[in-house]
């Protein structure tokens, strides 16, 4: 196999994991009252710890359906980072809709709040994959020799 195939099949869940770890992270730093700077610092080799624990075998999970669609379509960045956006948010968004058609709009969990956030938030973290391993693939083409 290919080393830069081996390596784009396993950063790229890594990135797409750490991703809307890293925006999460960036978006609670206003939030964060002065006294409680040790403890937030203190959290977040612990919830790094477990994002990649939970989040990467879900995420490579997600190479399965990943890799078929690069192979099909072997196009320019921004196929790569739409489809690993649609390929991320899928999953979840079938989920949400199963969900709904079997409680009823009215039992379902609350889909205005940040239920409905799940798909963009996996969405983005199919995107930094899919651009990542677009990136793992073409990095080093043009200084490769041609025949």
């Amino acid at each position: 196999m290919n080393p830069r195939l081996r390596s784009a099949i396993w950063f790229s869940p890594a990135v797409a994991v750490f991703a809307p770890w890293t925006l999460v992270v960036i978006a609670s730093l206003p939030s964060i009252a002065p006294g409680d700077w040790p403890n937030f610092l203190g959290s977040l080799p612990f919830l790094a710890l477990w994002s990649f624990v939970i989040g990467y075998p879900i995420a490579m999970l997600h190479m399965v359906l990943a890799w078929p669609v690069y192979c099909l379509l072997r196009g320019t960045w921004w196929i790569a980072g739409a489809a690993g956006g649609v390929i991320g948010a899928l999953p979840v968004t079938l989920l949400q809709v199963a969900t709904v058609l079997a409680w009823g709009p009215d039992h379902s969990p609350d889909v205005a709040g940040g239920f409905a956030g799940l798909p963009l938030m996996f969405g983005a973290s199919g995107v930094a994959g899919g651009l990542f391993f677009w990136w793992m693939l073409r990095a080093g083409e043009s200084a490769e020799p041609q025949p």
